[in-house]
């Protein structure tokens, strides 16, 4: 499992969960390299997840902003009776709210309101980015923002800036107040953006949403397509159309980036790994990999945990 060498005092927050103060600003870019190598998950969100309103013409105040590290308790519920909480993730979870269950992945940030209960399920100890804040004022513009979002390509400079505001708060509370500010309207936009996406558009988003749901077992292209009232060669012509690619290139593609966030973040044997996503044959599993990464998955498992221990290196002796 990915473990994030940080150093410094750490507290348990009132949530029960520990948080890390960390003082080097060196180590801390160690980090974010570390981070930012892991896969960042770029799948299609479900389209059943809430949204809530957001009082974006007022400033957010930042109360706390730090890491956050959960686990090892498999299941953790919490309810924040005046803050708003905002989060960005380096690992796999649960994470439910309401009716919706959501799976999280590397990549992914969440917005949750205040008096909102909410529950994660973690496979071991987890490290995030958070920051809980208050809109004082409450006044002007609301924008909407869904409770979970894949950052995709801009997850590391949105994780950077969360780490400028972080790294400031204490000298310069304005101005980490108006860098979550900032992140939050860029998350706002990007919602907009895809709300009004065409019906096409919808049906590749609903195609790969029903691609993940069933990725660790055998996928029938026609079932999707024909579950999504559409014909398989309607289906076919649509994604290549909206992807540039074909649906069995979209499947090998999501499969091999799902086993290699498992080879990164988890120890699961790797027959695990390939059951996991779909298949069934080791032997084809390992052929498929190094045809796509360029290693094998000892290989991939045994490079990234190299990194991992010459990071923990340096940290002990910085």
């Amino acid at each position: 499992m990915w473990r994030s060498p940080l150093s410094g005092a750490n507290e348990i927050n009132p949530h029960g969960s520990r948080t890390y103060l960390v003082h080097n600003i060196t180590q801390r870019e160690r980090l974010q390299r570390v981070c930012f190598d892991i896969y960042v998950d770029k799948i299609t969100m479900p389209t059943n997840i809430p949204i809530f309103s957001v009082p974006l013409g007022s400033r957010p105040v930042i109360e706390h902003i730090t890491y956050g590290l959960h686990g090892p308790a498999r299941s953790q519920s919490y309810c924040q009776p005046q803050q708003w909480c905002f989060q960005l993730y380096t690992y796999n979870a649960e994470f439910r709210v309401g009716n919706a269950r959501i799976d999280v992945h590397p990549g992914h940030a969440s917005l949750i309101p205040p008096n909102t209960s909410w529950q994660f399920t973690y496979p071991t100890q987890c490290m995030h980015l958070v920051a809980h804040f208050v809109f004082p004022d409450g006044a002007g513009e609301h924008r909407s923002i869904p409770v979970m979002q894949s950052l995709g390509d801009d997850f590391a400079r949105i994780y950077q800036e969360f780490s400028r505001a972080m790294h400031i708060w204490i000298t310069d509370r304005l101005g980490a107040d108006v860098c979550l500010w900032n992140i939050l309207l860029e998350l706002s936009a990007r919602h907009e953006e895809t709300s009004i996406l065409t019906h096409q558009q919808r049906l590749v988003q609903k195609a790969k949403t029903r691609i993940e749901d069933h990725l660790t077992e055998p996928i029938s292209i026609a079932a999707i397509a024909e579950e999504l009232g559409v014909s398989h060669n309607h289906l076919t012509r649509l994604f290549k159309e909206g992807t540039g690619g074909t649906v069995v290139d979209y499947i090998r593609t999501r499969r091999v980036a799902r086993a290699r966030q498992l080879l990164v973040t988890t120890d699961l044997p790797i027959n695990m790994v390939a059951a996991n996503v779909g298949i069934e044959d080791p032997r084809y599993f390992s052929r498929l990999i190094r045809a796509e990464l360029g290693d094998t998955p000892r290989g991939i498992r045994r490079g990234t945990h190299g990194r991992e221990r010459e990071v923990a290196r340096d940290a002990a002796s910085g």
